[in-house]
């Protein structure tokens, strides 16, 4: 096997990462909007918002704001009845789009909601935020997207034929594939399908959101890496095959971070014990396609999927040496630490896993990725490649 390059693609998330739940307007009428114009934005026709993060603190000058959106949406309204009525009379006048024709002498609890949510999209959630939109529950699907700019970088969204050309502000959004509505928990469905325009979700739903949108990823001591799979079924040989590889993978990552020397049989393997904090959990769901979560407090589920790339790229029974492997990750930033300790790990591995143990990981390795059809989420090329040769 020639020198390899092992990327992880794996996301650094911030510690203060948040996920914000966006309805889509009444019917859901938005959605398509969202998606087309890669954009989120609230129920706001012909909105100006002052420069910079806009916070609580503006709620004198975001009176006028709202109170002149909220004159072109009922002027919206009025145009539809015109048209739909085809009267001969005089169509309704459009609102001045001067704001010192509105008053800020609005009592404040008037507004007060409306203030909530744009102080929210325009000024607490932050560039690499996710958002989550619902869709129609007859189409079971949710979509989550992360913010890519900071709250005071906004874009122009067209609000279509329905507000009559009129326009929007909005932020910006990269948008993952949808997720389906089967896949969360009840009590997240819930939450997200509540028809309130613009609501933080709980902390404690962080880590699910991330797995179905991320997958592979790590924030602060949490880890996870996500296999993809095309089975319908797990069989019980593919479990055992996959408990086996993933206590390899917790138990080297455990050498590494108690500095123990561990024998690399396989008997020993199996019959070692691991730490609380060096437990590596695996949740499967088969969706066809479906995919299978590991996460731990430790590198193991990023180890993880670094060994199942190599046991099964190419001639996967030869033995690559330690000096020929370099693993990267293309989606880390500037202070991702993991890159340098994984490549230790792995390469202790490398240098200790005697043929026999390396072998009989490449097997329960290649099987799952034949039957169950897994794959994993990190990628593997020649290093010549990567040269042009």
């Amino acid at each position: 096997m020639s020198g390899l390059i092992i990327d992880l693609h794996a996301r650094q998330l911030p510690d203060d990462i948040k996920v914000w739940r966006i309805f889509p307007g009444a019917g859901y009428k938005f959605l398509p909007l969202f998606l087309d114009q890669n954009v989120v934005f609230l129920d706001f026709p012909s909105l100006m918002l002052p420069e910079g993060p806009i916070s609580w603190a503006e709620r004198e000058d975001l009176r006028p704001r709202i109170a002149l959106s909220n004159a072109v949406f009922d002027w919206t309204v009025a145009m539809a009845e015109y048209l739909k009525n085809d009267t001969s009379a005089n169509p309704p006048q459009r609102p001045s789009s001067d704001l010192s024709n509105y008053s800020r002498d609005t009592g404040l609890a008037a507004v007060a909601k409306e203030i909530g949510v744009l102080t929210r999209l325009f000024g607490e959630a932050k560039n690499g935020d996710l958002v989550i939109v619902p869709g129609p529950a007859r189409g079971r699907n949710f979509y989550v997207g992360v913010l890519q700019d900071d709250p005071s970088q906004r874009v122009r969204a067209e609000l279509g034929k329905e507000y009559l050309g009129e326009h929007t502000l909005g932020r910006r959004v990269k948008w993952f594939p949808p997720i389906d509505e089967f896949l969360v928990p009840i009590e997240m469905s819930t939450i997200f399908r509540t028809q309130s325009a613009l609501i933080e979700i709980p902390a404690e739903f962080l880590f699910t959101v991330c797995d179905l949108s991320y997958g592979t990823y790590f924030k602060g001591n949490h880890f996870a890496s996500r296999l993809r799979t095309l089975a319908p079924e797990f069989m019980s040989q593919d479990a055992m095959d996959l408990s086996v590889l993933a206590q390899t993978s917790a138990k080297l990552a455990a050498k590494y971070r108690h500095g123990q020397i561990l024998s690399y049989t396989l008997d020993e393997i199996l019959s070692s014990t691991l730490k609380d904090e060096d437990q590596l959990s695996i949740s499967i769901n088969i969706n066809s396609p479906g995919f299978l979560i590991s996460k731990g407090s430790s590198l193991a589920p990023l180890v993880f999927v670094v060994l199942f790339s190599l046991f099964t790229h190419g001639d996967a029974y030869a033995k690559p040496h330690s000096d020929t492997i370099t693993i990267v990750n293309s989606l880390g930033g500037p202070e991702d630490a993991c890159v340098p300790q994984i490549n230790q790990i792995v390469k202790g591995a490398l240098d200790s896993m005697g043929f026999e143990l390396w072998q009989s990981q490449c097997e329960r390795a290649i099987r799952l990725s034949e039957n169950p059809k897994l794959k994993s989420e990190a990628t593997v090329v020649s290093k010549d490649a990567t040269n042009g040769h």
